[in-house]
């Protein structure tokens, strides 16, 4: 116990320390926690120490870690899935979030899909199919971490603008497709393309009825009847459902973050008991469980197998890919639908936040055997260099803009 507590406080104190140095250089606080993550793992502090390295994050401390942070992003995405959906927005604002949803989406899913099947040799994938890997590695790349974005958003006081709210939308309508397309590759990887494995399909398809079709109205009628206050009792029975989904969807093969979020979006959308809720949960989930789970995902990046020039090639061309696929489109979309040129870079800028979706992706992929340690890493690094990118480029955009009022 001593020694897995000692771990804990030393991850706690790693994510305030490189979380508060991210702000200071107007960085959001994820990607701080995402680079004192690289360092306490192999690629420095067990590249320097590995005697202390070993002994502070050995195995048995790692899954440990790993089950707190598991259960902390769960609540993280119940909370989000809470979230989803609560605002009355015109239905003019909800078909462009729509439209740059999949433009951001498509380009970069079909060039990720193009370079995966095309290094997948030379990468020396063994765990899935060429054709799993590359809808994996697709999938990943060209999600947008809306929550990540919404922290830049309120940095720079801007989530109450027609920019704001347009560029929120598009990123939840992203994450939303982003959590469609991961249980169908999952699935698809599951099935080996066997007619006897088509029992996960039936479980998910059983699964979602249950949940919005079931427990939905029953939390609704319970809430509109018996409702005054977040009392214990309340708080247990939105606990429990969330435990609940969260059993059902790891048990069935979709992990237990996919049930949080599920869970998140039947609760019965009240602003009395989503405000509660989330103020009830928050606190907690983010200062403790979150940062977790953003420092020990960097526990297994080994930064020493990208030595090779072939290795460092894929990668450079990975992160450039994902980034200018998104950015460009974006932007160009949002320049056609009316927004300058300044603010349509803005937009593009933003909707390359990946931080905590990508990292989600990551690890489902890791623990499912889809990619490897060093697809992982890949994927975290891209996961770091295009949120570092969004920042500085949206004050860039924003200070031009300014120049041109002026």
């Amino acid at each position: 116990m001593f020694q897995f507590l000692l771990s804990l406080l030393i991850v706690i104190m790693i994510s305030q320390l490189f979380g508060t140095l991210a702000k200071m250089v107007g960085q959001p606080k994820v990607v701080g926690e995402m680079i004192g993550g690289i360092l306490v793992g192999p690629s420095f502090l067990g590249a320097l120490f590995p005697e202390i390295q070993e002994w502070l994050f050995n195995k048995d401390i790692k899954e440990q870690l790993f089950l707190l942070s598991q259960l902390g992003i769960s609540l993280y995405m119940f909370i989000i899935g809470i979230q989803v959906g609560k605002e009355n927005i015109e239905d003019r604002l909800i078909k462009n979030a729509v439209q740059l949803a999949l433009v951001g989406i498509i380009p970069t899913f079909l060039m990720t899909f193009a370079i995966s099947w095309y290094f997948y040799p030379y990468l020396k994938q063994t765990l899935t199919t060429q054709l799993i890997y590359s809808l994996f590695m697709s999938a990943s790349i060209s999600v947008t971490a809306f929550p990540v974005l919404v922290r830049i958003l309120d940095q720079q006081k801007m989530i109450r603008t027609k920019l704001g709210r347009f560029v929120v939308l598009g990123a939840s309508i992203d994450d939303l497709i982003a959590w469609i397309m991961l249980p169908i590759i999952l699935s698809i990887a599951s099935l080996n393309f066997s007619v006897n494995s088509m029992s996960m399909i039936i479980y998910i398809i059983i699964y979602l009825l249950v949940m919005f079709f079931v427990i939905r109205p029953i939390l609704k009628y319970i809430v509109l009847n018996k409702y005054n206050m977040l009392n214990n009792e309340f708080f247990a029975l939105f606990l429990f459902v969330f435990l609940c989904s969260s059993l059902v969807s790891e048990k069935i093969g979709l992990h237990a973050i996919y049930g949080g979020f599920i869970a998140g979006l039947i609760v019965p959308r009240l602003d009395r008991v989503t405000k509660e809720l989330d103020t009830k949960i928050s606190d907690f989930v983010n200062t403790l469980l979150v940062p977790i789970y953003f420092v020990s995902s960097g526990f297994n990046v080994d930064l020493s197998s990208f030595t090779s020039s072939n290795h460092l090639v894929i990668v450079l061309l990975f992160i450039g890919m994902a980034f200018i696929s998104k950015y460009f489109v974006c932007m160009i979309y949002a320049r056609i639908i009316g927004y300058s040129w300044e603010e349509s870079s803005a937009i593009g800028a933003l909707m390359n936040a990946r931080g905590l979706m990508i990292l989600i992706f990551a690890n489902i992929g890791l623990s499912s055997k889809l990619i490897s340690d060093t697809d992982y890493s890949i994927l975290f690094l891209v996961a770091v260099i295009t949120t570092a990118l969004t920042s500085p480029l949206v004050k860039w955009s924003l200070y031009r803009k300014t120049k041109v009022q002026v």
